[in-house]
């Protein structure tokens, strides 16, 4: 097999085959070597885009003597991991109907195995022939008469609120005009970007289609080339251009590019460009490899240093000037737990209103000073962390086994915003992956008893009920809520569950109230707990009020309550909470519902020094269930352009299956795409990550 050298980039072999009249590029991608590529990002992954593919497929038929790239389509995205490389294959086939050739091109990692099937990314044609310009090109007279000025300022910016983080390197926009319908650019590379080893740079060509986004429209679509025809290259070699932009139909352009002096440097007759959604570009997510997560405390990194700060138990307390940060310690617990959380999220809530509005404050730190022993107090962890959402610079944690005024000074001059003290040394909280699951660990949903499932008419609650039914063999199913058959969609919910096979009753009970529970349980044999009832009453902290708190925190905190006392006798495989990922990592306008949540992470975790099972799950996001059934396909994209995907129902179940057959007591399933969250084009991430 002979190979034979070739003089560009991206391709460097001709492969000898069999056939004599099929010829096989080859090449390697990564972005250690050619690390531009790096700078082509959309929806957080390294994506070669498609003007990489056209300039792929002219250099091939360059090399075979076919002027023309014919036809070019996009079938599968080609994805770049962050370290390592993949393998390129380019065939060309035998010359057959006036010369042309067909056109694949396909990748496979480069450490994968032999017998690894290659994916094929885009298939075309080409065609022999001289790449004569249109009639019709001419970009001589620049701007072009009558032309108006488009403004170009915040033009990425606005490409990346539609999911494109481009680095330098893919940012060449520098001015555009529009005549009538069609748009005129001129766009540029970097100096040192190197075009001189490539016909046209990827970057300079994709940078011509970046003018298109600032055409008038609320599309918030984000779409990528798939369909090329009638490429022809007239020159090599440009830094700079001109562009005509000639739309030919929705989503389909005609595309005249020109030197600085008006020279044709390329045309396209038509590109077809599609929407793209995250989903199409993310990673599998689901299992432990992908998308459950705990919080793992390690030492602070702590300065010798010291800052100006005071300890008080209230406000008003201070007096004369005050220090850039005041340490407030919670009241202690009275035992009523219950009772207990509404004072420590009543005194918290004041406080942080009064740190608000309060000029003397302003600039100053606030950090919330908890017992680890008191379980009321892990109720303030998420009201503290919706408001450092709201105003990050402003507000810090500090839980501590004890009154140490020492310690609490290195933490104070850690500068860190969530510390614990434990047997005298700080630590800080930080998300990690959590590992694939031990080989003893075995799913608990195969003992004898009923499995209750409170919120069990609600979006989620259903879909768990569901689950266990087929998927786990479970046979007795009690759903309650608060109105029972009586519930949207209850009579519907009770047809299909009993059609699978199941014993199911939907009960009328609001387990917040103690009472009407034991009623319930009375009698029963119950096997497994799921908690999935919960309400959302959203405020920014400046608004939130006691009975805003108390609306979310009485089905999450009371009902946990009540189900924790009530079957602490019963002989549960599981006893499974849903907390959610804003308590963990803080979520503007959701102090209330922060608080709640971090009160059940703690409940489990208390729960299983008792040696009873227990297990909270704090969620991210589901698009087709739960807290987010709300939400529309716009704050859908929102949320994947910021890192933080809407988990899918089959997503969501097969986490909760990975995660309860685990023994944390605390686990974080969520959709988090670190690619995003780690180019940092969505601001300061949360401290967790």
């Amino acid at each position: 097999m002979g190979l034979t050298a070739l003089e560009h980039p991206l391709l460097k072999a001709e492969i000898a085959v069999p056939d004599p009249e099929t010829v096989v590029f080859t090449g390697r991608l990564s972005t250690d070597t050619q690390p531009w590529l790096a700078d082509h990002a959309v929806f957080g992954a390294t994506l070669l885009p498609g003007t990489a593919f056209v300039e792929l497929a002219v250099r091939a038929g360059d090399q075979l003597g076919c002027g023309v790239l014919d036809e070019l389509t996009l079938r599968a995205p080609l994805i770049l991991p962050e370290a390592g490389g993949v393998r390129l294959r380019l065939t060309a086939g035998g010359p057959a109907d006036g010369g042309r050739r067909p056109l694949t091109l396909h990748s496979r990692a480069e450490d994968a195995a032999e017998d690894t099937a290659w994916t094929l990314h885009a298939e075309g044609t080409l065609a022999p022939g001289e790449a004569a310009a249109p009639a019709a090109f001419d970009l001589t007279q620049w701007p072009p008469p009558g032309a108006e000025g488009l403004t170009v300022d915040g033009a990425y910016e606005r490409l990346q609120d539609f999911g494109f983080a481009y680095g330098p390197v893919f940012q060449g926009l520098r001015a555009a005009w529009r005549v009538g319908d069609e748009t005129f650019a001129e766009v540029a590379l970097d100096d040192g970007t190197g075009a001189e080893p490539f016909l046209l740079h990827p970057a300079l060509l994709d940078s011509a289609l970046h003018a298109l986004m600032l055409a008038p429209g609320d599309d918030d679509a984000a779409a990528l080339p798939f369909a090329w025809k009638g490429v022809r290259l007239h020159a090599s070699g440009a830094t700079a251009a001109r562009v005509r932009l000639i739309p030919k139909g929705k989503g389909e352009v005609e595309i005249h590019v020109a030197d600085t002096q008006g020279r044709p440097v390329a045309s396209v007759e038509s590109l077809i460009s599609r929407e793209v959604s995250a989903e199409q570009l993310a990673p599998v997510r689901t299992g432990p490899d992908g998308s459950l997560f705990h919080i793992t405390w390690t030492p602070a990194v702590t300065s010798a240093a010291g800052a100006a700060w005071t300890g008080v138990t209230d406000l008003s307390e201070l007096s004369g000037q005050v220090p850039a940060t005041v340490a407030l310690t919670l009241p202690a617990g009275t035992g009523d737990i219950a009772d207990d959380v509404r004072t420590v999220t009543d005194h918290t809530l004041r406080a942080l209103q009064t740190w608000l509005a309060d000029e003397r404050f302003t600039g100053r730190r606030l950090m919330v000073v908890t017992r680890g022993d008191d379980l009321a107090h892990a109720a303030a962890w998420g009201l503290v962390r919706a408001a450092r959402a709201e105003d990050p610079e402003r507000f810090a944690l500090l839980e501590t086994d004890r009154d140490d005024p020492e310690t609490t000074a290195r933490a104070v001059a850690s500068g860190e915003p969530e510390l614990r003290v434990l047997d005298g040394e700080l630590l800080v909280p930080r998300l990690a992956r959590t590992p694939a699951a031990s080989e003893g660990e075995e799913t608990p949903w195969a003992g004898p008893g009923t499995v209750l499932i409170t919120g069990g008419t609600g979006g989620l609650g259903a879909l768990v009920a569901r689950h266990l039914i087929v998927e786990h063999g479970v046979r007795d199913v009690l759903l309650t809520s608060r109105r029972g058959m009586d519930a949207p969609g209850a009579a519907e919910i009770h047809r299909e569950l009993t059609g699978l096979g199941a014993t199911v009753e939907i009960a009328a009970c609001d387990v917040a109230d103690r009472d009407a529970l034991r009623e319930l349980l009375a009698d029963r044999t119950l096997g497994a707990v799921v908690h999935t009832a919960g309400v959302l009453a959203d405020g920014m902290i400046a608004n939130l009020t006691p009975h805003s708190l108390d609306q979310v925190l009485r089905p999450k905190v009371d009902g946990a309550l009540n189900l924790h006392d009530l079957t602490r006798d019963q002989d549960l495989g599981a006893f499974v909470l849903f907390s959610s990922a804003a308590g963990v990592l803080g979520a503007p306008g959701q102090g209330n519902y922060a608080a709640a949540n971090t009160f059940l992470d703690a409940l489990a975790v208390r729960r299983r020094a008792e040696g009873l099972p227990a297990q909270s799950l704090a969620w991210g996001l589901w698009g087709g269930g739960g807290m987010g059934d709300g939400l529309g396909e716009a704050e859908l994209r929102r949320m994947r352009r910021q890192g933080t995907p809407a988990l899918t129902p089959g997503e969501g179940l097969a986490l909760f299956d990975t995660a309860t057959a685990r023994s944390e007591p605390v686990l974080v399933p969520m959709g988090l795409d670190l690619r995003v969250l780690r180019k940092g084009t969505v601001g300061e991430p949360p401290v967790l990550l």
